[in-house]
């Protein structure tokens, strides 16, 4: 019998190893979604400027005399192919956020799942050990 107690032990070793070891991938991955969230948030800021400068431009145009016409609208096509990208980049970014999101929503199910099985793994280890004690 001691020999499954101890082999209960160290079971229940390798778990809370595995438990330790998933938690902190949990925080690593929340650590990742919270750079995420902040590199969304200046590229949405970025997104806001240069919308503004767009509009500045356009207004630009409609009261401004320097340049010549086609200068305005290369000028312009810039802000708007510049604008158009940074949409880009931060669709790519919550795409990425929302894959962050669910891996870390896995890797909870995850921890939980091996914390209920070493919770059982516990259990099982305490009556063994009660058995033992009531038959020696």
């Amino acid at each position: 019998m001691s020999c499954e107690l101890k082999s209960a032990q160290e079971s229940s070793q390798k778990q809370d190893g595995t438990i330790q070891s998933l938690k902190e991938t949990l925080k690593s991955r929340e650590s990742e979604m919270e750079e995420l969230y902040q590199v969304i948030e200046g590229q949405n800021d970025t997104m806001a400027k240069l919308r503004e400068m767009l509009h500045q431009s356009q207004l630009g145009q409609l009261h401004s005399s320097e340049g010549t016409p086609a200068q305005q609208q290369v000028a312009l096509f810039d802000l708007q192919s510049a604008l158009f990208c940074s949409q880009l980049e931060i669709q790519k970014l919550q795409r990425a956020v929302r894959q962050k999101e669910r891996q870390l929503a896995d890797a909870k199910r995850c921890v939980q799942f091996v914390e209920a099985a070493a919770h059982e793994r516990e259990q099982q280890k305490e009556a063994s050990w009660k058995h033992n004690q009531v038959n020696h």
